[in-house]
């Protein structure tokens, strides 16, 4: 558990990531792409839409 809260305070929530994508990008594309790639995993090395707080 300790895990998964230390992740939620690193990346943010789903909503904050979709949010922030939408920001960078101004694309619903890309916020579909994201969350289909958070889904099943991004693969090693993948570094295209990192997440940012805020």
């Amino acid at each position: 558990m300790t895990g998964l809260l230390e992740k939620l305070r690193q990346h943010g929530t789903g909503a904050a990531r979709q949010r922030s994508a939408y920001a960078r990008t101004g694309r619903m594309e890309d916020v579909v792409s994201e969350v289909a790639r958070q889904t099943r995993g991004r693969p090693r090395g993948d570094r295209r839409l990192r997440w940012r707080n805020g």
